[in-house]
């Protein structure tokens, strides 16, 4: 099962208790994938430093 959010332009709208809650609920399903997309053209360098992002495409 994937999970997601979607997230608009701002810049680091990526929020630690976001991918907690993401965390939280790939936790209880198995062999689940945590997706999060954005509208912007890429992550800031915080949010790829604090979460470990990783980008495809």
């Amino acid at each position: 099962m994937i999970i997601g959010e979607a997230k608009s332009f701002g810049e680091d709208i990526i929020k630690d208790n976001d991918l907690d809650k993401l965390k939280k609920s790939a936790s209880i399903i198995p062999e689940s994938i945590i997706v999060i997309s954005v509208l912007k053209d890429s992550f800031s360098k915080e949010e790829k430093t604090s979460y470990r992002i990783r980008i495809l495409g």
